[in-house]
């Protein structure tokens, strides 16, 4: 099966990323038996077979429906199809948090991707996002009033977790596995109503092409990714201005007002993360609370931060810490 040559798009794309692992090391490849982590998988053990690189696969059985346990055996069997034998699926539990079930079902996969990447020593973990995905994660998070971090979108590098297929169209990459006449699951979730992801797709992107053009994927793609270019470059920019002033979790109001909106904003969110505020909780809006102590200082008092946290203004220093500290 793995002699049969996949699409030259999608062995380039496994290619760029295999080119950096050695001979005789190790590479994990995230499976759901779903088309597009199966045509990865395809495509990263037909490549890897050639540089005399190893191939393990990761299926995470989430537990969050009746056949879950079926539909994981039955991915560990096509994988073997294609040759990956070195298979493990592990079973996790998932509670629902604040964001939602897929949010803790997401978690709950990259920890288990990560431990297990580990314990095999695996130079990279694969996984099979599609350009269709990441549209889908802009728009969410557009809806949600996001900043350029959150709308730069997923990173096709992120540590050891890569995405070959980021760029590539989910239909190229589904089409593919006809070449070896594999057929994947369908996840049910994709076109459940109670789920903002399946809607967006099912119903928002198919009028997006509609309306805009067939283009407006990749359009929004080289937004995310123009984006990211420029978060990476004002976020060099924070850490030196952060360094040079040991600024951790408190600063002085006139370094804060001599920094441009972005590189102000930037310190402040890493104030509040240094300070212990959950990345998950943190929101513009608390940043923005912490410029009106700045730019608009006429006295009020603090201003409450999720996780039992407060950013006070004191003559002219902003300062963030928890209760207990306050009152000792």
């Amino acid at each position: 099966m793995n002699q049969v040559l996949p699409p030259s798009l999608l062995t380039n794309s496994v290619e760029k990323f295999l080119s950096k692992v050695q001979p005789g090391e190790r590479v994990l490849v995230a499976c759901s038996g779903g088309a597009d982590s199966l045509a990865l998988a395809w495509v990263v053990q037909f490549v890897a077979k050639k540089k005399e690189i190893f191939v393990s696969a990761l299926i995470v059985d989430h537990q969050l429906s009746p056949e879950s346990n079926e539909v994981a055996q039955a991915a560990k069997v096509k994988l073997s199809v294609l040759a990956i034998s070195d298979t493990k699926i592990i079973k996790v539990e998932v509670s629902n948090n604040s964001e939602g079930i897929e949010a803790a079902a997401r978690e709950v996969r990259y920890e288990a991707l990560k431990n297990y990447g580990n314990e095999i020593n695996a130079q990279m973990i694969f996984l099979g996002h599609t350009l269709e995905d990441q549209v889908e994660t802009v728009l969410m998070r557009l809806t949600r009033g996001s900043g350029a971090r959150s709308l730069q979108g997923m990173a096709e590098i992120n540590g050891k977790f890569v995405r070959p297929f980021l760029h590539i169209s989910r239909a190229i990459v589904r089409d593919s596995l006809s070449i070896i006449n594999l057929t994947a699951w369908e996840d049910p979730m994709n076109y459940s109503e109670k789920f903002l992801r399946s809607k967006v797709r099912n119903q928002l992107l198919p009028k997006l092409k509609e309306v805009l053009g067939e283009s407006v994927f990749e359009a929004i793609d080289r937004t995310a990714t123009a984006l990211r270019v420029d978060n990476a470059a004002l976020d060099l920019i924070t850490q030196e201005v952060l360094a040079l002033n040991s600024i951790e979790t408190s600063c002085s109001v006139e370094i804060l007002q001599a920094q441009p909106q972005a590189i102000r904003n930037r310190i402040i969110r890493v104030m509040m993360l240094n300070a212990g505020v959950p990345a998950a909780s943190l929101a513009n809006a608390h940043i923005e609370a912490v410029n009106q102590l700045i730019n608009n200082w006429h006295g009020q008092g603090e201003v409450a931060l999720p996780g039992k946290l407060w950013v006070s203004r004191s003559k002219n220093q902003i300062a963030i810490e928890s209760k207990n500290n306050r009152e000792g």
